[in-house]
């Protein structure tokens, strides 16, 4: 690396405002919101996010905050003044895949801290959602509410004609009319019992909250998102063909990136009664969304649920199923190319299930994408979880496919790829950019402290 007066090592932070003025300096927990000013070069270890190997190298983001260049250290000039941060590794900022804002930030500042740069929510408030997508110094994609059935077990509805697999199932897992039991997920292991009578606002409605395609919380007067309530119980009701319609016509009117369905336990102990989509819902919300250009995520936990999630064409799951998957249920998941997202770690308390799973998957050539369902499965600090590229790595990933799930392949997921931020650190790309204090490939647990994060024009120090 040749410098023209460059300074070298870590500068000390200079706190300046940030370029929203709404906004207000964050200096807590040790870290400091900055400007690019000039520019910013890193030293260190580097990973491109392409290749195999890291090499000794500097990156270097211009004002604009874009790479300007990356390359070994003696082959990049930096111009005079610029400001140099040495790190121990240098590597693109993670994706995660799977995460519920309204339950672990007020403005995503925390997430950046701590190494993500792109999140992509699945079941939010659509306000919240649109405001984290304006304001929010990461790149957020987000389903908005997530798309469920609403149905009395007193009066179980009928299967589609002609779907004897359907009626045998009923909405993927048989929990319509019956009780599920579950292990809460976050780790701690606590029994927890979902059933399906409706909640008591749907019971005031008659007992059919969604015949017109309510969604609570927004335009539903009774919805269950006002104070005091859970941000989380954001939940298109669609009890019908012509609900489910008109529910994702409302959806891609909102500007949401993909859609959400529920094929299995839709809400937990804690909000009980919402029932699983049936085939016939499920076909009409493939179809609006896929006429419109948007994917379509399942949330499957149980083997019937993925089997109806395959048979109407889904094109993700949100989870690596709890149920020990059957092999031809993982060579149709690989056969249909549906990449399956992680979730390993919030599931712990389910046993060893998951992760054979996911070692079953990988070995049949799925594509597993980093995410963490943070807010959805209890609490832990925000940013990544190295606990999580872990049990990817055991999976059968190793260190380095399990970050390559985590930057790359997760921002191709959240439909980043190509865009900001890819997952990779490209001359001319997006800067989505992150040094580390210790190669995460020998030490996952770096990332709970990087030394830098760049994302654009917005960079964060220690």
């Amino acid at each position: 690396m040749r410098h023209e007066e460059a300074p070298s090592g870590c500068l000390p932070a200079v706190v300046v405002m940030p370029l929203r003025a709404a906004r207000r300096v964050v200096t807590g927990r040790g870290r400091v919101r900055e400007e690019l000013g000039r520019g910013v070069a890193l030293c260190g270890r580097v990973w491109d996010g392409i290749a195999d190997l890291p090499f000794e190298g500097v990156v270097v983001i211009g004002m604009d905050g874009r790479v300007a260049a990356i390359g070994p250290r003696d082959t990049v000039v930096l111009p005079g003044g610029l400001r140099v941060i040495d790190c121990a590794w240098i590597g693109p900022g993670v994706t995660d895949a799977h995460v519920h804002l309204a339950a672990t930030a007020a403005s995503g500042h925390d997430e950046l801290r701590a190494g993500l740069v792109a999140v992509r929510d699945l079941g939010s408030p659509i306000v919240r959602l649109a405001r984290w997508r304006v304001a929010a110094p990461i790149a957020v994609a987000g389903t908005g509410p997530r798309v469920v059935g609403a149905a009395d077990p007193r009066h179980p509805r009928p299967a589609p004609p002609g779907d004897r697999k359907a009626a045998d199932q009923d909405a993927a897992g048989g929990s319509r009319g019956r009780r599920l039991v579950f292990r809460r997920a976050a780790g701690r292991g606590a029994e927890g019992e979902m059933t399906a009578d409706p909640p008591a606002a749907d019971r005031a409605r008659g007992g059919r909250g969604g015949s017109n395609g309510v969604m609570p919380g927004r335009d539903d007067p009774a919805g269950r998102n006002g104070a005091g309530q859970d941000p989380l119980d954001a939940l298109a009701v669609a009890d019908s063909p012509a609900a489910a319609r008109k529910v994702v016509t409302s959806l891609i009117a909102d500007g949401v990136d993909l859609i959400k369905v529920c094929l299995g336990d839709v809400a937990g102990p804690a909000r009980p009664g919402r029932s699983p989509l049936r085939y016939d819902e499920l076909a009409i919300v493939l179809e609006a969304a896929h006429t419109a250009g948007l994917p379509v995520i399942a949330h499957a936990l149980t083997v019937a649920a993925v089997e109806l999630a395959l048979r109407a064409g889904v094109d993700e799951l949100a989870h690596v199923p709890l149920e020990p998957l059957p092999p031809e249920t993982v060579d149709r998941i690989a056969a249909a190319g549906v990449p399956v997202v992680s979730t390993l770690q919030c599931h712990s308390g389910a046993g060893p299930v998951p992760g054979r799973n996911a070692a079953l998957l990988h070995r049949a050539g799925v594509s597993l994408i980093y995410g963490t369902d943070a807010g959805g499965a209890g609490n832990r600090p925000p940013g990544v979880d190295p606990r999580e590229l872990d049990r990817l790595a055991y999976a059968g990933l190793g260190r380095l496919g399990a970050l390559r799930a985590a930057t790359s392949g997760a921002a191709r997921a959240a439909g980043l790829d190509g865009q900001r931020p890819s997952g990779r650190i490209e001359a001319g790309a997006y800067a989505a950019v992150v040094g580390l204090p210790a190669d995460p490939l020998v030490e996952p647990a770096a990332w709970r402290h990087p030394t830098v994060v760049v994302n654009g024009q917005r960079m964060i120090t220690a």
